[in-house]
């Protein structure tokens, strides 16, 4: 440790700003903390791909690499007032949301008070929907499971109960039933659009 900076830290403000420079963020007043969550949600990723039973599983194999390039082509965005903003209903607790066939990830102001590993992992399951994937189930499927192939606890969202989700998982002990996508014109995400089979 050098300043009172390790080399793990260089290393991760190093990344953010190749990720800043290379205009996946637009700058916002908690652009930092999106940053953050982009790396963890990326070292996220990664480990889960190394795993040793997604190795071995082609089909959890092509999904992760799916949501991979998904979150590598995918613009992380702060919903301003206007048009983005309308879609980030706090009673609803939205988080953030994707459009059907966007790469643009809305990311709401609710979502900036949860802190940066349950937006991280806010970013995968809006990456997944970026890879093609609309079912909300499927969706949290692969967002929790990635968050514990990489070792982690995930945080529960809207959809865990609704899915049958709550004893598969081993939740964080401190997550509530956090976020549900938004539903722009008043249409049910199942109205959104077909899932598609992982490209």
């Amino acid at each position: 440790m050098k300043n009172g900076v390790s080399k793990k830290s260089n290393g991760l403000m190093a990344g953010m700003a190749a990720l800043a420079v290379a205009g996946a963020l637009e700058t916002s007043a908690h652009s930092a903390d999106i940053l953050i969550a982009m790396g963890i949600a990326k070292a996220n990723i990664q480990a889960a791909a190394r795993d040793p039973r997604v190795e071995v599983d082609p089909g959890w194999r092509i999904v992760i690499n799916n949501v991979s390039r998904a979150f590598d082509r995918a613009k992380f965005l702060e919903a301003t007032p206007g048009f983005t903003w309308e879609q980030c209903d706090e009673k609803q607790r939205v988080l953030a949301y994707v459009f059907r066939g966007g790469t643009e990830v809305y990311i709401c102001p609710l979502q900036s008070k949860q802190g940066n590993d349950h937006m991280a992992q806010t970013l995968i399951h809006e990456s997944t929907h970026v890879s093609g994937n609309y079912d909300e189930c499927k969706t949290t499927e692969v967002e929790l499971s990635i968050t514990t192939l990489a070792g982690k606890q995930p945080y529960r969202n809207g959809y865990v109960k609704r899915c049958g989700f709550d004893g598969r998982f081993d939740f964080r002990g401190d997550s509530a039933d956090w976020g549900v996508d938004a539903q722009p014109s008043g249409k049910a995400p199942s109205d959104w659009g077909v899932e598609q089979k992982p490209r």
